[in-house]
Protein backbone atom coordinates (compact mmCIF):
# COMPACT_ATOMS: atom_id res chain seq x y z
CA UNK A 1 0.00 0.00 0.00
CA UNK A 2 1.26 3.47 -0.89
CA UNK A 3 2.04 6.10 1.71
CA UNK A 4 0.13 9.31 1.05
CA UNK A 5 2.13 12.53 1.00
CA UNK A 6 1.09 16.17 0.44
CA UNK A 7 3.21 19.10 -0.66
CA UNK A 8 2.49 22.65 -1.72
CA UNK A 9 4.41 24.94 -4.02
CA UNK A 10 4.36 28.31 -5.69
CA UNK A 11 4.96 29.75 -9.13
CA UNK A 12 6.81 32.96 -8.19
CA UNK A 13 6.66 35.69 -10.81
CA UNK A 14 7.59 39.33 -11.11
CA UNK A 15 6.54 42.02 -13.54
CA UNK A 16 8.95 44.70 -14.60
CA UNK A 17 8.52 47.17 -17.45
CA UNK A 18 5.52 45.24 -18.74
CA UNK A 19 7.37 41.92 -18.84
CA UNK A 20 6.59 38.91 -16.65
CA UNK A 21 9.36 36.60 -15.46
CA UNK A 22 9.13 33.34 -13.54
CA UNK A 23 11.54 32.15 -10.88
CA UNK A 24 12.90 28.64 -11.42
CA UNK A 25 15.17 26.78 -9.01
CA UNK A 26 17.79 24.16 -9.83
CA UNK A 27 17.50 21.16 -7.52
CA UNK A 28 20.56 19.02 -6.64
CA UNK A 29 19.17 16.18 -8.78
CA UNK A 30 19.60 18.44 -11.80
CA UNK A 31 15.96 19.35 -12.44
CA UNK A 32 14.49 22.85 -12.74
CA UNK A 33 11.19 23.63 -11.09
CA UNK A 34 9.39 25.93 -8.67
CA UNK A 35 9.73 26.11 -4.86
CA UNK A 36 7.69 23.53 -2.95
CA UNK A 37 7.71 21.56 0.26
CA UNK A 38 5.79 19.52 2.78
CA UNK A 39 3.08 20.93 4.98
CA UNK A 40 4.14 21.39 8.58
CA UNK A 41 1.82 20.76 11.50
CA UNK A 42 -0.95 23.33 11.70
CA UNK A 43 -0.20 24.95 8.34
CA UNK A 44 -2.64 25.43 5.51
CA UNK A 45 -1.53 25.23 1.88
CA UNK A 46 -0.94 28.98 1.43
CA UNK A 47 1.06 29.23 4.66
CA UNK A 48 3.21 26.35 3.40
CA UNK A 49 3.97 27.94 0.02
CA UNK A 50 4.86 31.28 1.60
CA UNK A 51 7.14 29.62 4.17
CA UNK A 52 8.80 27.45 1.52
CA UNK A 53 9.39 30.42 -0.79
CA UNK A 54 11.02 32.38 2.02
CA UNK A 55 13.11 29.42 3.23
CA UNK A 56 14.32 28.47 -0.24
CA UNK A 57 14.87 31.94 -1.78
CA UNK A 58 14.84 34.46 1.13
CA UNK A 59 12.02 36.38 -0.59
CA UNK A 60 9.91 37.78 2.25
CA UNK A 61 6.56 36.02 2.50
CA UNK A 62 5.00 39.36 3.53
CA UNK A 63 5.92 40.82 0.12
CA UNK A 64 4.16 38.12 -1.94
CA UNK A 65 0.69 38.62 -3.43
CA UNK A 66 -0.97 35.21 -3.87
CA UNK A 67 -3.17 34.99 -6.98
CA UNK A 68 -6.47 33.82 -5.47
CA UNK A 69 -7.77 32.74 -8.90
CA UNK A 70 -5.10 30.09 -9.51
CA UNK A 71 -4.81 26.75 -7.74
CA UNK A 72 -3.38 23.70 -9.49
CA UNK A 73 -3.25 20.11 -8.24
CA UNK A 74 -1.50 17.03 -9.56
CA UNK A 75 -0.62 13.56 -8.30
CA UNK A 76 2.24 11.21 -8.97
CA UNK A 77 3.71 8.06 -7.51
CA UNK A 78 7.34 7.31 -6.78
CA UNK A 79 9.41 4.93 -4.70
CA UNK A 80 11.44 6.05 -1.69
CA UNK A 81 13.40 3.54 0.42
CA UNK A 82 11.48 0.66 -1.23
CA UNK A 83 8.17 2.28 -0.22
CA UNK A 84 5.59 3.35 -2.79
CA UNK A 85 4.65 6.99 -2.24
CA UNK A 86 1.42 8.57 -3.54
CA UNK A 87 2.10 12.29 -3.66
CA UNK A 88 -0.41 15.12 -4.13
CA UNK A 89 1.02 18.56 -4.87
CA UNK A 90 -0.93 21.82 -4.78
CA UNK A 91 0.47 24.89 -6.49
CA UNK A 92 -0.41 28.55 -6.25
CA UNK A 93 1.01 31.55 -8.08
CA UNK A 94 2.43 34.57 -6.32
CA UNK A 95 3.63 37.94 -7.49
CA UNK A 96 6.85 39.07 -5.85
CA UNK A 97 8.34 42.57 -5.91
CA UNK A 98 10.33 43.18 -9.09
CA UNK A 99 13.37 44.13 -7.00
CA UNK A 100 13.22 41.06 -4.72
CA UNK A 101 16.69 39.69 -3.96
CA UNK A 102 17.13 35.92 -4.15
CA UNK A 103 19.47 34.13 -1.76
CA UNK A 104 19.25 30.37 -2.20
CA UNK A 105 19.11 27.90 0.66
CA UNK A 106 21.30 24.79 0.79
CA UNK A 107 18.46 22.93 -0.98
CA UNK A 108 19.18 24.46 -4.40
CA UNK A 109 22.17 24.94 -6.68
CA UNK A 110 21.05 27.84 -8.87
CA UNK A 111 18.09 29.98 -9.93
CA UNK A 112 16.90 31.88 -12.98
CA UNK A 113 14.32 34.57 -13.65
CA UNK A 114 12.98 33.67 -17.11
CA UNK A 115 10.35 34.94 -19.50
CA UNK A 116 7.57 32.46 -20.27
CA UNK A 117 9.04 30.84 -23.43
CA UNK A 118 12.41 30.22 -21.75
CA UNK A 119 10.83 29.08 -18.47
CA UNK A 120 8.61 26.62 -20.32
CA UNK A 121 11.58 24.96 -22.02
CA UNK A 122 13.80 25.05 -18.90
CA UNK A 123 11.34 23.21 -16.61
CA UNK A 124 12.28 19.54 -16.36
CA UNK A 125 9.00 17.77 -15.58
CA UNK A 126 5.92 17.80 -17.80
CA UNK A 127 3.43 18.28 -14.95
CA UNK A 128 5.18 21.55 -13.98
CA UNK A 129 5.27 22.65 -17.64
CA UNK A 130 1.51 22.06 -17.99
CA UNK A 131 0.91 23.97 -14.77
CA UNK A 132 2.93 26.96 -15.99
CA UNK A 133 1.03 26.92 -19.31
CA UNK A 134 -2.28 26.93 -17.48
CA UNK A 135 -1.28 29.85 -15.26
CA UNK A 136 0.36 31.89 -18.02
CA UNK A 137 -2.60 31.53 -20.39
Amino acid sequence: MAVKETSAGIIPYRESEGKREYLLLLYPGGHWSFPKGHLESGEDLVETVLRELEEETSISSASVQIDEEFKYKFNYKYTHDNQLMDKTVYYFAGKVPDDAEVTLSFEHDDYRWLAYPEAKTKITYQNATKMLEKFHN
